[in-house]
């Protein structure tokens, strides 16, 4: 069942329809940051790993995705319309991975995408299978993905994080990004009404 059809069910039962109408129409605050960084290649740390291998998985077979963070039809989806993926693969599994659009960033509190300038590049999903957490593959991907971007003509990188997401932040800022607009809406939302 979809989460706003459940969501308003549970409304109703709660309180009936002068509950669930209430719910519908109260406000909700949202907001976010967007942060930056400038694109330029890094110093590449050593490959001292011979399992250990960068790639652009941009254009790949969905296939190879198969047991990562993603399902192999989420990946086909995105690679179809044109996303580009980069990743550090263990034995040629994909396990510190970061996924980008050049169209536009699309931020699902919002249900709707930013349009990007010329030489962006909108950075979303980046993971590191748990397993292989703490071992430096994301610096390592990180690394090879400004250089792949920098020659690429980007310059500029963006995410999105929701004010309250203190891990996402620090997260980010950990990687080089800063703040450089902090954005808020108020929306009718709690039962996904916009």
């Amino acid at each position: 069942m979809n989460g706003t059809l459940r969501r308003a069910r549970e409304s109703f039962r709660y309180g009936g329809v002068r509950h669930l109408l209430r719910r519908a129409a109260e406000p909700v605050y949202l907001e976010w940051l967007e942060l930056e960084r400038a694109i330029a290649p890094e110093q590449l740390p050593p490959d001292d790993d011979p399992r250990v291998r960068f790639a652009d998985l941009t254009g790949a077979d969905p296939r190879r995705f198969a047991g990562s963070h993603i399902a192999p039809e989420t990946a086909a989806e995105r690679l179809v319309a044109g996303h580009l993926c980069f990743a550090m693969l263990l034995d040629e599994m994909p396990v510190a991975v970061v996924w980008g659009r050049t169209d536009a960033a699309w931020l699902p509190f919002l249900r709707r995408n930013v349009p990007l300038g010329p030489g962006e590049v909108y950075l979303y999903d980046s993971t590191t299978h748990p397993a292989h957490r703490r071992q430096g593959l994301a610096r390592r991907r990180r690394a090879h993905t400004y250089t792949t971007l920098a020659e690429r003509g980007f310059r500029t990188a963006r995410i999105y994080v929701l004010a309250g997401n203190g891990p996402g932040l620090a997260a980010a800022q950990a990687a080089g990004f800063e703040i450089v607009a902090r954005r808020r809406r108020v929306h009718a939302g709690p039962l996904g009404l916009r």
